[in-house]
């Protein structure tokens, strides 16, 4: 301002006055106003009481208390009394802060006195009723501190009292002093200064502020005078008040890089400062200085030392001493108090007083605890004993605590020094500036205590996958640990073994990335600290390392083995543990929060250390020995399930020898005698882990061992290489045995009495007396034959056993597994005979079939062989015996023979006495069965016993006599002739279909296609074939053999014309020859011709398969050039006219109707007169007119597919219309007119002409025949009837047939799963049949039933078995086909319009397209059901409407359907009727046609009917020259014939059958499991920590696999990732169309797929979604047969069952997955179907009839032995990336949700938890360890919800240890945190201390928000400021986890939005599918985070939206304030507010 006057007025003189000599002035002149100083802190008070000193004038400072009992009238009284004092006294009163009572001095203020005899008087309130005169001493003045940042704030009124002055330093300070000032705060930002960071003085030095330096340079100038003396003595002075880290990194400062010796000499010059080694010693310091000071202030004791510590630490000083006292600051209440303390410690004899105080919370005491010392000291009497005041002033580092202490400053007289720690450090600063870190951690060994301490940290920060260690199993190794000083030893030695690998990376200068490291000198609150803690992580992070290496080996346990190696193996656990290759985790990044490792390896107790990794390694070996292994046979001619000899073995074993040696270096030089036999005990204790039982471990490890001997050799027993490579080649040879063998002790033990150790005694006896070089094979064979006998069903046995169907289970639960270990003894098939009579006996009661089982058990026990004629004998008197009196049907017999057939036949397979009487018995028709089913399977095994060396090919003209009598083919040669002499008998028939699958494998139509000579062997052979069936009248070996080699050839030429579209031409030689053979080339010889001739119709009834009707006449003449024996054909003209295709109606017209028949039959040529007759009488009934229209549509309609419609037919047409139509109806008229072809059909289908061909004719014969029968037999009301005349009506009826939804519903049975010992069962109770403990997890099963019914039209599904509660697939499709086909009636005879029907049937499309497709549709698959060609099924299905004819004609109920029961009992009726039909259907259709070609007196054996097999052949003599059994078309084995046989009425008897037809395409799913699973183990195991997450979308996989720099490893990555993505790419390609996971074409997998393409990286990701789905189909069918098994009989499912309704199996974790416990299924191959015969009787053959309950067992045996549950671990572990370390975590987090339910943290928990952060943020991380320790507990053990934290931690006080004083960490109270807290509080911890470390980020974090980004969170924030809070606190969240580490590798340019579209970094629910949900508003996350914004923004987006919120909470809380007072002091009035809106409504103008 004056120099402002100055420039304008040039005349004013302006003289600079001092603001020291106005004040002096003022404080002189008496009559002045009184004085207020405006100051900037207080920071010149000192300067002030100074200035009064000099003036020799008294003074008093009164600064107002702030504490707690000071804010009261009482203190307010005892101030203005020491105010009236000072007043009366003269004295100098300074007061500051006394607000409350500055208006009771209005008065003396304003210096309004009242003069009373010269003396001056005013008055003072003291309260509202005292208001006493004072006096005031003319010497009396008063001096008022104002801040100046509250001067805005201060009354006007009260400013204007004074005079006011500007008091600074810089007012005090001449030009020199403060350029000094100017340098020196220059060099206080210098020392701050350093590239990429933000760190500012108030970082490094304690005070700071141009006030302080000023102070400091005042201080200075007095005591030296030389300028450069007093810049380097106030940096001195400064040295002591800097932070040691700011020295530490002060060489990367600008400071640094311009002086670097400067720098350094500060360095040397603050290390030797007194300041490193605590408090103590640095009073001891100030006191011997202040000895020899002089000490100016004369008044005051100068032997006491004054002394301001400044720390950061949080730490009080840990000292005990009568003669220190410390106090608080805080605690205390009042200033009186206070003063009476500092006072006590004055007149004590104590030497120290400490005051603590915090800057953040104790700032405004600060300045009065300063005054009342120094007032204390001033008055304390005088004392010859020195002593130390010292406030200890602890700083904060966070910048939202950090509060200047401007009370203080270097003119206070104060020694102010910043001391790093108040307790001495175990290595002071100096020292640890001239070590490395190896160096200091040495010189403090021993840490054998730390390293106990951790341990159990340790084992907190893995997470176990699959089986774990349980929390007792953990707690138990901790504790042995911890006990064990040997092994912490060598932990320790690890330790630093581990330090001196990391030497060369941890840096010289890691003191200065401490020092740079903001959060991490946040979190130890002091620089030593931050170094010890980085000390103690160089311990703790190897250590956490080492116990999670030596976990993944299961390497503790073995160290703790109890026995007399005890010693030795420690030493060599010893030796091992420092071996690189075993324990090397230098890929292993550092823990980063708890369970952050993955261990999946599942725990075993080994005996060798580190013997788990060795066995691993070498178990990689195996693919490649099994590869050889498949070579090395193919080159020895050994098929691939043959056992190698013993030579082979060894060579092996000695060739791989040196590669075992190769992974076993770290043993080969280990001088420790039981390391084999304990290699061997860990190896078998693996291997046996699997197997579930009541075996140990140690009995399964004896078995093991026990097994290796049957196969083991003397030659490798000393060499510990080759030891280990024989027991592992042993074991991938023969796993299988070792498996079964187990599996089967185990049962002996369950359920006999045998003993182990007797059992295992004799065997070795046995073994004993056998030569040296005995075959495994013998010995497995003793061993089952002894096993077997102990099971068999004796009289003995069945009393210990109580009943058949236990036995039952028994028995098949160990069957399997003898089979395994050998087939070889006869008792095995004993046994398993055994097994087949019980299900024979299923009828009977329990009592009855013990007895007749034990029969057969005790007759076999009794030394009686199973394939003797003495047995057969015995069975068939039994068999007999339970036909006759136990009533037994036949069926369940004959299956039961023929399956003791094949039993014998297993044993001798050479000469079987057994065969050989069953075919004496069938010669002789002794047989139960003449039809022999199921012997056609048999036979097929006697035949390929018997093929050796082509004997069945040769056999077609070999002498017979020849053939070896003990063989199989001399026996059915000498059977094949029954008595009654018939060369075409069942068993020739069954012979003649087996050796023609024989003969396939030589002459098939890819064989004949490469012939190219006449002179081939098959030609030859052929015609020999044909020369035997021209020449032999008798049944022989020959005539069979050669039946079935000509069957076979015409088959296969037939099909190789096929191929070629019909082409003959292009294979003369082999069309001449087959021209040849079936030319007959002798008709003078009638045998010769005949027997020619059949070979003509086989060939003509192959041709009938391809095509049928008129095209199969035409497809014959366009092969007649090639084939001119078919010109010799005589076609009958009128045959297909005269079929059932062509004449649907016959079965109404009786013998009454032939007149008619005559009639029409000549329509062209009758008399009209005539014609009107007939028709007239048949039009008076409904009969009549049935037939009629029959044989209108026969001659009109159907027949104009085979001619066109002439003239001469189509006048009679018009005729016949003519006469009808006024006799009939309008509907029955519109039917007859378009039968006769008057006028078109509206649907092309119905227009017939010559070139339709089918399956069109047959759908519209069937079509016709149906609409005949409705239109002229159906009644009103008859749903059929209703629905074809009057569409709508479709609507009110349920339909017959019509697709029912198959939902999911309860069973009865619920399946269940114990947690403890990992089985899966159904049962009555809940509790395990194993430990019996109650199980915790009840799952309900899920079965198919059917929804509620409704009325009305539905589309069906597209699915071939399509099937309700009465309808098998078959009906089902029928119905369906008759519905579609109605409506499609409907439409086109015109009864319904196009538009009408499309509304009606509720369809988009055409509905002439799209019934028509449906029809075509449903046609197909009842072709492929019943397994017929078009005419069979169009005859059959006329038969099957004409049994059923009154379903469609009748009116009453149930035909009308109205009802759903009425509906279910049509359904029921039809399902009955075609089920008895189905069984015999091709019998219908014979006679069906048979009738037909009656009534047009058709010849019987004509050549078409020869064709289609209905002729007639009487007598033998036509039988034995025409052989038509043996010339019967069969079928070949289908699926989908199995698939009717079952379901016509099967699917109940067969569920498991039923469920893997009706799910065979989800049932090839689970097979891709293993690729995928053993990809993602890969990624886990190998893949992990070497990728960002975010750099996974622009990385290709084949960059992520280089990444691995191991060749071993990197090749099996490759691998694994080529079997996962083939695997992958089929599965979508073909497969994906059977998942509900949405896969996709751009899902498919190269190798330049981007990473996240081929990775699961979270729950989201589609492989592991497809996984889990996989998983849940393979559960699915285990499920389904457990409640199969357990809820009805299924005896293939009896293995499962351990009781009555009880079954279970094992469940095993998905991890732990090997591909041997995974379902494969393909296909139902040929091998499945095999078990299948094809019906002997002629015009039968087409029927193939299915053994389902051999198919069902083999399907049971192979698709679910020894298949387990597969449960998905609570942690399924993913790959962890480098930027995502915290990925298990939030799994823990996750599993305890699951396991105990979370709720909301209490609104005290959560005050209690800010107030600690704010007070404290270290302990935020403090109790962040806790609770992770806590949670890894948690998860293993579970708990009570309500539990409190402490209560549940106390139960592990005595094992687990937990930091120290954990309980000051939680929330108060101590049960304030229960266990349903847990996870929120860790999740809000995680917020709170992401939000510390925010302020401590690197200035890399901190750009400027983009404008883009800042736009988007206003408009989000304006509307949605909620949204804005939670993406706040999950940024905060995101901070915590990648950012906490200060080498963390998130890219800063990465979009941030890449990070937090994780669910996983938000508030539970707030983010789903990328949308922020706050309070049920939705918002897309994209449209509040730009993508502008990335990761080095986030410092500056948190501020913003801060301040954003706060602005707008600010605002709202304004308006809010001001609307309440609004409304609180004036409501408006309704009827102003009314008015004003009637004016609006007036307008403006």
């Amino acid at each position: 301002m004056l120099s402002d006057f100055q420039k304008c007025l040039h005349t004013i003189d302006y003289k600079d006055i001092d603001v020291l000599d106005l004040i002096q002035s003022n404080l002189m002149d008496r009559q002045s106003r009184h004085l207020m100083l405006i100051t900037n802190g207080d920071a010149v008070l000192s300067v002030l009481e100074d200035t009064v000193k000099e003036m020799n004038r008294r003074h008093v400072v009164i600064f107002g208390s702030r504490f707690e009992e000071d804010l009261t009238d009482d203190y307010n009284y005892r101030i203005l009394s020491r105010i009236i004092l000072c007043m009366e006294e003269g004295f100098i009163l300074i007061l500051k802060d006394l607000e409350t009572i500055y208006g009771s001095l209005y008065d003396m203020l304003n210096q309004n006195y009242t003069v009373v005899g010269s003396k001056k008087n005013c008055r003072v309130a003291l309260g509202p009723y005292s208001n006493p005169m004072c006096h005031v001493h003319d010497d009396f003045k008063c001096i008022v501190l104002v801040e100046e940042s509250k001067l805005d704030y201060s009354d006007p009124p009260f400013l204007n009292r004074f005079e006011k002055q500007h008091f600074r330093f810089e007012d005090m300070m001449n030009t020199r002093a403060i350029n000094i000032r100017d340098d020196l705060v220059k060099f206080t930002y210098d020392v701050c200064d350093i590239k990429r960071c933000s760190y500012k003085p108030e970082n490094a030095f304690a005070l700071s502020g141009e006030n302080l330096i000023s102070s400091l340079v005042l201080k200075v100038q007095k005591e030296v005078v030389n300028e450069d003396h007093i810049i380097k003595k106030c940096q001195s002075q400064l040295l002591w008040i800097i932070a040691p880290e700011a020295i530490i990194r002060i060489r990367d400062t600008v400071l640094g890089e311009k002086q670097p010796n400067k720098v350094k000499n500060l360095e040397n010059e603050y290390l030797s400062l007194p300041i490193h080694k605590g408090l103590i010693p640095l009073l001891e310091f100030f006191s011997s200085l202040n000895c020899h000071e002089k000490d100016d202030m004369t008044e005051l004791h100068s032997d006491t030392s004054l002394v301001v510590i400044f720390t950061y630490e949080h730490q009080s000083l840990n000292i005990q001493s009568s003669n220190i006292r410390m106090e608080k600051l805080r605690n205390f209440k009042s200033e009186k108090q206070l003063n009476q303390k500092v006072q006590d410690f004055f007149d004590s004899d104590s030497n120290k007083f400490l005051l603590y105080c915090n800057a953040a919370e104790d700032l405004e005491h600060i300045l009065l605890a300063k005054t009342i010392i120094e007032n204390c000291k001033r008055n304390a009497k005088k004392i010859v004993q020195q002593k130390s005041v010292c406030i200890i002033c602890h700083l904060d580092r966070q910048d939202f605590r950090r509060r200047p202490v401007t009370q203080i400053n270097f003119l206070s007289g104060w020694k102010l020094a910043m001391l790093d720690k108040l307790n001495e450090p175990k290595t002071p600063l100096p020292q640890m500036m001239s070590l490395t870190v190896k160096e200091v951690l040495e010189s403090r060994k021993p840490i054998i205590e730390i390293v106990r301490d951790h341990v159990f940290w340790a084992f907190t920060t893995i997470q176990y996958v699959g089986i774990g260690r349980s929390a007792e199993e953990m707690m138990k190794l901790v504790y042995k640990l911890k006990k064990s000083d040997y092994c912490l030893t060598v932990l320790e030695e690890l330790v630093f073994c581990s330090i001196s690998r990391a030497h060369n990376t941890l840096l010289e200068n890691w003191r200065v990335n401490v020092a740079r490291n903001e959060h991490a000198l946040v979190q130890a609150s002091c620089y030593m600290n931050a170094l010890e803690q980085y000390l103690l992580d160089q311990i703790k992070n190897p250590l956490c390392k080492i116990v999670y290496r030596l976990e993944e080996a299961n390497a503790f346990d073995c160290v703790f083995c109890n026995d007399d190696c005890e010693e030795k193996r420690l030493k060599l656990w010893r030796n091992l543990i420092i071996n690189d290759s075993l324990m090397d985790f230098s890929n292993i990044p550092d823990p980063f929060g708890p369970e952050c490792y993955t261990c999946s390896p599942e725990r075993f107790c080994m005996k060798l250390p580190f013997s788990y990794i060795v066995i691993c390694r070498v178990e990689k070996i195996k693919d490649d020995f099994l590869n050889t292994l498949r070579q090395l046979k193919i080159s020895c001619d050994l098929a691939e399930d043959d056992e190698i000899p013993t030579s082979m073995l060894i060579d092996l074993v000695e060739k791989y020898n040196d590669i075992v040696e190769q992974n076993l270096t770290e043993y080969i030089n280990e001088d420790y005698t039981d390391k084999f036999s304990e290699y061997q005990h860990d190896f078998y204790l693996m291997v046996s882990s699997h197997e579930n039982g009541v075996l140990d471990e140690e009995e399964k490890i004896k078995i093991m061992k026990w097994t290796q001997t049957l196969f083991d050799t003397e030659k490798f027993h000393h060499v510990f290489a080759l030891q280990v490579a024989n027991i592992h080649i042993l074991h991938w040879l023969y796993g299988n045995v070792f498996k079964s063998i187990i599996k089967v002790m185990s049962v002996v033990k369950e359920h006999t009495d045998v003993s182990m150790e007797s059992f295992f005694c004799e065997m070795g006896e046995q073994y004993v007396s056998t030569s040296e070089l005995r075959k495994a094979e013998d010995e497995r064979d003793k061993l089952v034959d002894r096993l077997c006998k102990i099971f068999l069903p004796t009289t003995n046995f069945m009393i210990h056993v109580t009943s058949v169907q236990k036995w039952q289970f028994i028995v098949s639960s160990v069957l399997p597994f003898f089979a395994e270990i050998s087939l070889n003894p006869s008792s095995i098939h004993m046994l398993r005979f055994c097994n087949d009579v019980t299900q024979a006996l299923i009828p009977l009661d329990q009592k009855t079939a013990v007895q007749i089982l034990s029969t057969f058990g005790d007759f076999l026990r009794n030394g009686t062989d199973l394939e003797s004629s003495e047995m057969f004998v015995f069975v068939m008197t039994q068999v007999k015996v339970l036909q006759e009196i136990q009533n037994i049907d036949v069926e369940n017999l004959q299956r039961f023979f023929c399956q003791y057939l094949s039993r014998s036949i297993a044993i001798d397979q050479e000469q079987n006495a057994t065969f050989k009487c069953y075919m004496a018995s069938i010669c002789t028709d002794s047989v139960l069965d003449r039809k022999l089913h199921f012997l056609g399977p048999i036979l097929e095994i006697v035949i390929d016993l018997e093929n050796e060396n082509e004997i069945l090919l040769e056999i077609i003209d070999m002498n017979l006599e020849e053939l070896n009598v003990e063989g199989y083919l001399h026996c059915v040669n000498k059977f094949i002739r029954p008595l009654d002499d018939d060369a075409d008998s069942i068993i020739s028939s069954l012979l003649v279909t087996t050796l023609q699958n024989v003969y396939r494998e030589s002459v098939n139509e890819d064989i004949l296609e490469t012939l190219e000579k006449s002179s081939h062997d098959i030609f030859n052979r052929s015609f020999r074939a044909s020369c035997v069936l021209q020449k032999q009248t008798e049944c022989s070996l020959n005539l069979v053999a050669s039946i079935a080699y000509m069957r076979n050839l015409i088959n296969a030429y037939v099909a190789l014309l096929e191929k070629n579209n019909m082409n003959a031409a292009a294979f003369p030689i082999i069309t001449k020859t087959m021209n040849a053979l079936i030319e007959a080339v002798d008709e003078d010889n009638r045998f010769k011709a005949q027997r020619t001739h059949c070979l003509l119709v086989f060939f003509l009834k192959c041709l009938s398969l391809i095509e049928e009707g008129n095209s199969l006449r035409k497809m014959i003449i366009s092969l007649e050039n090639s084939l001119p024996v078919l010109k010799s054909i005589d076609w009958k003209n009128d045959f297909l006219a005269r079929s059932v295709t062509f004449d649907p109606l016959f079965m109404y017209r009786t013998d009454g109707d032939r007149n008619i028949e005559i009639v029409f039959s000549s329509i062209e040529k009758s008399e009209t007169k005539r014609l009107q007759e007939i028709t007239e009488q048949t039009t008076t009934n409904s009969q009549g007119m049935l037939v009629l229209a029959g044989l209108i549509a026969s001659n009109f309609y159907l027949k104009s597919q085979q001619e066109e419609t002439n003239d001469t037919k189509k006048a009679m047409a018009e005729c016949i219309f003519g006469i009808m139509q006024t006799k009939l109806p309008k509907i029955q008229l519109r039917v007859i007119e378009v039968l006769l072809k008057n006028t078109d059909y509206v649907h092309s289908l119905f227009n017939i002409d010559t070139e339709t061909k089918s399956p069109d004719i047959q759908i519209l014969s069937i079509l016709i025949h149906f609409l005949c029968l409705i239109v002229f037999k159906g009644e009103t009301g008859n749903c059929w009837y209703d629905i074809l005349t009057d569409v709508k009506k479709i609507h009110t009826k349920f339909l017959p047939g019509n697709s029912v939804k198959q939902i999911e519903s309860s069973c009865k049975a619920s399946i269940q799963f114990c947690n403890h010992c990992k089985i899966r069962f159904v049962g009555t109770e809940s509790k395990c049949p194993s430990c019996h403990k109650k199980c915790e997890t009840q799952l309900t099963c899920k079965r198919e039933t059917k929804a509620p019914r409704l009325t009305g039209y539905k589309k069906p599904a597209e699915e071939l078995l399509t099937s309700s509660e009465f309808l098998s697939p078959v009906t089902c499709h029928l119905l369906q086909f008759l519905i579609h086909g109605c409506v499609l009636l409907a439409y086109a005879v015109e009864f319904v319009d196009s538009d009408r029907l499309k509304s009606l049937l509720d369809i988009e499309e055409e509905p002439d397209d799209i019934l028509s497709s449906i029809l075509k549709m449903k046609w197909n698959y009842l072709k492929s059901l019943t397994q017929m060609n078009n005419e069979d099924l169009c005859a059959f299905i006329h038969v099957v409407i004409h049994d059923v004819k009154d379903v469609f004609t009748l009116c009453n109920a149930p035909f009308d359907c109205k009802t759903e029961k009425d509906c279910e009992q049509v359904e029921a009726k039809l399902q009955a009727t075609y089920q008895n039909m189905f069984l015999e259907k091709f019998k219908y259709i014979r006679n069906a046609r048979l009738a037909l070609n009656k009534r047009y007196e058709i010849n019987p054996n004509s050549l078409e009917c020869q064709i289609q097999e209905v002729c007639v052949i009487e007598g033998n003599q036509d039988r034995k020259h025409l052989l038509p059994r043996l010339f019967r078309i069969t079928s070949p084995i289908s699926k989908h014939g199995l698939i009717a046989q079952v379901f016509i009425n099967n699917q109940n008897r067969f569920p498991l059958l039923s469920l893997i037809l009706t799910k065979e395409n989800i049932l090839t799913l689970p097979k891709y499991i293993l690729p995928i699973l053993r990809w993602h183990h890969s990624t886990v195991s190998i893949g992990s920590y070497k990728m960002k997450k975010v750099d996974c979308k622009m990385e290709t996989i084949d960059k992520f696999l280089r990444m691995e720099t191991d060749d071993t490893r990197k090749r099996l990555f490759k691998k694994r990732f080529e079997e996962f993505k083939n695997s992958w790419n089929e599965l979508l390609k073909n497969k994906s169309h059977l998942l509900v996971s949405p896969l996709k074409d751009e899902d498919m997998l190269s190798y330049n797929s981007k990473v996240t393409e081929c990775i699961v990286t979270d729950d989201n990701s589609i492989i592991q979604k497809v996984l889990m789905e996989l998983v849940q189909i393979h559960n699915f069918f285990i499920d389904s047969c457990l409640q199969f098994a357990s809820t009805s009989d299924v005896p293939s499912l009896h293995f499962l069952m351990t009781s009555e309704r009880l079954s279970r199996v094992k469940s095993t974790s998905l991890w732990e997955l090997t591909s041997k416990e995974i379902m494969e299924f393909s296909s139902l191959n040929e091998e499945i179907l095999r078990y299948s015969q094809c019906k002997s009787d002629y015009g039968e053959g087409q029927d193939r009839c299915y053994d389902l309950q051999k198919i069902e067992n083999e399907l049971a045996h192979n698709l679910i032995l020894e298949k387990p549950h597969i449960f998905i671990p609570s942690t399924f572990p993913r790959i962890l990336f480098v930027d995502e370390l915290f990925q298990n975590t939030i799994l823990l987090l996750e599993n305890i949700k699951k396991i105990i339910p979370q709720e909301r943290l209490p609104q005290a928990v959560l005050k209690n938890i800010l107030n600690k952060k704010d007070s404290d943020s270290s302990q935020i991380i403090e109790l962040m360890t806790v609770l992770g320790m806590s949670m890894s507990l948690l998860k293993k053990t579970k708990g009570e919800p309500t539990l409190p934290l402490t209560e549940y931690l106390e139960g592990w006080k005595d094992i687990a240890v937990f930091p120290k004083g954990y309980k000051r960490l939680l929330p108060e109270p101590d049960d304030a945190v229960k266990l349903c807290h847990v996870v929120n509080l860790y999740v809000k911890l995680e917020e709170l201390n992401g939000e510390c470390i925010l302020d401590t980020l690197d200035q890399k974090f901190r750009d400027d928000l983009p404008p883009v980004g800042r736009g988007k969170l206003e408009i989000i924030g304006e509307s949605y400021v909620h949204h804005l809070e939670v993406l706040e606190e999950a940024m905060k969240v995101f901070i915590h986890r990648c950012l906490a580490v200060q080498d963390n590798t998130v890219s800063i340019n990465q979009e941030l939005i890449d990070y937090l579209k994780d669910e996983k970094f938000w508030p539970q629910g707030n983010l789903e599918n990328g949308y922020v949900s706050v309070g049920g508003h939705k918002k897309k996350l994209a449209e509040i985070l730009c993508c502008t914004i990335c990761v080095k923004h986030i410092y500056n987006t948190i501020n913003f939206i801060q301040d954003f919120i706060q602005e707008k909470q600010e605002m709202d809380h304004k308006i809010s304030s001001i609307s309440a007072s609004y409304l609180a002091s004036e409501s408006p009035s309704k009827s102003v507010t009314k008015k004003k809106a009637i004016i609006k409504k007036m307008g403006k103008t």
